[in-house]
């Protein structure tokens, strides 16, 4: 049970980064069985998985910290609600093994809510402002009781100097260490390419 625990994210990610990823499924040539070798887009994402497992077990307090924030408030009969980030409301309540106490709400005011700050959409593309909504938001909640447990990029909340009004609203801010940009590649136009939010939220919650 410890190795599917310890392993699988790999496997999700890896999931993300082949498939739900056109710009690395794009990259991968096909059979490695026959010995074709990995690009370097599908290499790259691959050891950053790696990457982030190992600093993820390295910051086991702080989730472990989380952990039990959430509990007490569950305990207490508080709910637990998810907030921000691409699809991590559905992930955590209605994936297998996913949390079984969990209803796969956002929560409301009072509620104990894991904030995934940065995930930047279609709809709110630019990092800067969705930061500043997601924060205002977060300090509404918490002006209201709830205890907020922040998921982030230390990188980016950095860049956009938000940094400290985070860790100020957050009872516990965990870093997804994912790139400022949530890129792990860089387009031919400049851009980030191949999203890395999504998975190292993944991964870290």
């Amino acid at each position: 049970m410890v190795h599917v625990a310890k392993y699988f994210p790999v496997c999700l990610a890896l999931w993300c980064g082949g498939v739900a990823c056109p710009a690395v499924a794009a990259a991968i040539p096909g059979d490695e069985a026959a010995g074709r070798p990995a690009t370097p887009a599908a290499d790259a994402y691959f050891h950053w998985v790696q990457s982030v497992l190992a600093q993820t077990e390295t910051n086991l307090p702080a989730i472990t910290r989380a952990a039990q924030t959430a509990a007490d408030g569950f305990l207490d009969g508080r709910d637990l609600g998810v907030r921000g980030g691409a699809g991590l409301n559905e992930e955590l309540g209605a994936r297998a093994g996913g949390l079984c106490v969990y209803r796969a709400t956002k929560g409301k005011p009072g509620d104990v809510i894991l904030y995934a700050f940065g995930v930047t959409t279609d709809k709110d593309p630019q990092p800067g402002p969705l930061l500043e909504r997601e924060l205002a938001d977060a300090e509404s909640l918490a002006a209201a009781g709830s205890t907020i447990i922040g998921l982030a990029s230390r990188q980016q909340l950095d860049v956009h100097g938000l940094l400290p009004r985070a860790q100020a609203v957050c009872h516990v801010l965990l870093d997804n260490v994912a790139p400022a940009g949530d890129g792990l590649l860089t387009a031919a136009d400049g851009q980030p390419a191949v999203p890395t939010f999504v998975t190292a939220d993944a991964i870290v919650s």
